[in-house]
């Protein structure tokens, strides 16, 4: 599915929207052109109107909450791109850098702004700062050598798996432990997991499994050839609920900001 994109250019609409992201002080998204991977956040703080030294007008906007690491990246910067985040849209624009203070910046007021249509069921990839488990349900014996290793005080995760990315949709999970795959078969609805989530209450969920795959890498490692197996489950959300959604959409927010300073 690609994502619809819309060119805005009436200046009164700009404003209206950029007007309602400062009341909202909603977070934004600065990168440059040299490295987009990297973000630095921000709070949308207010527009403001400056003087020209012709003494016309014009408007800036002001974005503050950064950080002194952010700050310290944004030195000598020219252009930037700003994004605000919303969970059906995504609005982008660029800027001119016009002046960096404690914590805050002031950039150019936008030309235009392109919104972004964002897929119905974006997939957030997880990482080591925000991470999420599903407890299958299983409970392998402790004899089996296709079980993850159980220590006494940590019995109770010996069915977790991690998650690999997950959407509003579903998951894709992933384990080293073939036990999993010969167990967790596809067609398979799960009633008896649950999500686990990073400073959440445990989420019941129900799911079913619609696909699984056998991965083997090959690496060399001082000039031995070793073999990894992992097994992945690609899995879709059966009976979601609005609190369930909630939580999820909690959840891609802490991961769009991991990835900023």
């Amino acid at each position: 599915m690609q994502e619809n994109k819309i060119k805005i250019t009436n200046q009164d609409r700009i404003i209206r929207i950029l007007s309602k992201t400062c009341q909202a002080n909603l977070q934004v998204y600065l990168r440059v052109q040299e490295n987009v991977g990297l973000a630095v956040k921000a709070k949308a703080s207010n527009i403001i109107s400056a003087k020209a030294k012709s003494g016309s007008k014009f408007l800036t906007l002001k974005l503050s909450g950064i950080s002194d690491q952010g700050i310290e990246y944004l030195q000598g910067r020219s252009f930037l791109q700003a994004e605000f985040v919303m969970m059906a849209t995504k609005i982008t624009f660029i800027c001119k850098l016009l002046r960096l203070e404690e914590g805050t910046v002031l950039v150019t007021f936008p030309k235009s702004l392109i919104s972004i249509e964002r897929r119905k069921n974006a997939r957030f990839a997880t990482n080591e700062q925000v991470s999420a488990f599903i407890n299958v349900g299983k409970n392998p014996a402790k004899d089996l050598a296709t079980t993850p290793p159980v220590f006494l005080q940590y019995e109770s995760l010996k069915g977790y798996m991690a998650v690999a990315d997950i959407s509003l949709g579903g998951f894709c999970m992933q384990t080293r432990f073939p036990y999993f795959y010969e167990t967790l078969k596809r067609g398979n609805v799960e009633d008896s997991s649950s999500l686990i989530l990073p400073m959440q209450p445990v989420i019941p969920i129900r799911y079913e499994i619609r696909w699984s795959k056998k991965i083997t890498e090959h690496k060399n490692v001082e000039q031995d050839n070793l073999s990894i197996t992992s097994y992945k489950f690609g899995c879709e959300f059966v009976q979601v609920s609005e609190d369930v959604l909630m939580n999820l959409r909690q959840f891609f927010n802490r991961i769009l900001q991991s990835k900023a300073i």
